[in-house]
């Protein structure tokens, strides 16, 4: 039985957001910017700011040089999370499984409920309808038998739409598509693909996966999947806690590793704080950099023992950042996510591992309490960027 699998995209989910409180903004050119540094970098690109020439990762002070009436807002993460909560609180009535890849993009697998709601297509449909009428949210909706495909036709119908692919017809829908519609090509795959002369899916597609080997290692068994259009992976109900997220703009590009590893330390400080404001641990960490020359990059580890200590959660951060800063350009910007949370007690390890855990605990516990009391400049280690003065001033 071939399944139905829809993907919903709100393009610039956390602008959609922001034009449903203020419809001022509505049909003008916006970025979503963090607002406490000079240096600060385009989080989010409205439709219109992007038909200006403003791309994703460029900095504020650019953006304004491609479109004058540039609208900068900062980000409000509060806010974003509400919205999605709701968001997939609207969509639980169509499916028990929803999948929440990102803000804004989700997955649900609408098999076997033809008889509740009709063909999946009309479905999708409806949704995006509803999605207008009820949150006044603009998406486009791609659907396929599997998340692969669902995704990458929610993409090219973009900005609005229904694109259904048929089952059968994976292949020949992919195969025109230029290859980085496909996940897992990150920037030293697009190169190699590059040289191989090979842009197109369906030129991928046509290499045999054993040649692909040679050229990718067990990457390239998996882009020939990819590139025929196959992806079993099921659509997996996330925790309802949703994902918790830091990120911080440098206050100078800087490549010393001492600099950049104060921010990742505040960032961990801030999310770890968070993290047991709601008593969840994380099972996943998700590090995100983008260069001064605007590009990004991104690893994510799942760890072994879910833990909300700030010590573990550094020590997979820079183990991250090892793997992810491969390049000599200057960093400008880092953001932090932990994902896979889960309410559950955590378990202790045997002595003489929980002793130290326990000393732990007890100092992140005393830290939370002054700094919930005193604010976030309170009390600061030393590998930690430097408080702006206007915040110092503002706690005193």
């Amino acid at each position: 039985m071939d399944r139905d699998v829809l993907h919903i995209n709100v393009s610039a989910f956390p602008i959609g957001v922001e034009r449903v409180k203020d419809s001022a903004l509505r049909e003008r050119p916006v970025v979503i910017a963090p607002a406490n540094s000079p240096r600060a970098v385009a989080l989010s690109v409205s439709r219109e700011a992007y038909l200006e020439g403003v791309r994703k990762g460029m900095p504020v002070a650019v953006a304004r040089k491609f479109c004058r009436g540039l609208i900068v807002i900062p980000p409000n993460e509060p806010l974003y999370r509400k919205a999605a909560a709701a968001l997939q609180t609207y969509l639980d009535q169509y499916s028990p499984l929803i999948e929440p890849w990102r803000a804004g993009h989700l997955f649900l697998d609408l098999t076997g409920t033809r008889r509740l709601f009709g063909p999946a297509v009309d479905t999708g449909a409806k949704i995006q309808k509803e999605l207008k009428a009820r949150f006044s949210l603009r998406s486009a909706v791609g659907l396929a038998t599997n998340k692969l495909v669902s995704r990458v036709a929610s993409r090219v119908i973009r900005p609005r739409g229904v694109c259904d692919v048929f089952p059968g017809g994976e292949r020949v829908f992919l195969a025109p598509l230029p290859v980085e519609v496909l996940p897992g090509i990150g920037e030293a795959a697009e190169v190699k693909l590059s040289e191989l002369n090979i842009g197109r899916v369906g030129e991928l597609a046509g290499i045999s996966p054993e040649h692909l080997f040679l050229a990718f290692g067990s990457l390239g068994y998996r882009l020939h999947r990819y590139a025929l259009g196959r992806d079993d992976s099921p659509v997996r109900p996330a925790e309802r806690a949703l994902a918790i997220r830091e990120e911080e703009t440098l206050a100078e590009d800087s490549n010393d590793d001492r600099v950049v590893l104060g921010v990742l330390y505040l960032l961990v400080e801030r999310a770890g704080r968070r993290l047991r404001q709601v008593q969840h641990r994380a099972g996943m960490v998700r590090l995100e950099l983008t260069y001064a020359d605007h590009v990004s990059a991104w690893r994510q580890v799942r760890l072994t023992d879910p833990t909300d200590l700030d010590g573990a959660l550094f020590g997979a951060a820079k183990r991250l950042l090892e793997s992810v800063w491969t390049r000599r350009t200057r960093v400008r910007y880092l953001g932090l996510s932990l994902k896979e949370l889960s309410p559950e007690p955590r378990q202790l390890r045997l002595f003489p591992e929980a002793a130290a855990e326990v000393k732990e605990r007890g100092l992140v516990a005393a830290l939370d309490r002054l700094r919930s009391r005193f604010g976030e400049a309170a009390l600061r280690y030393g590998r930690c960027p430097p408080m702006p003065q206007k915040e110092l001033r503002g706690r005193g």
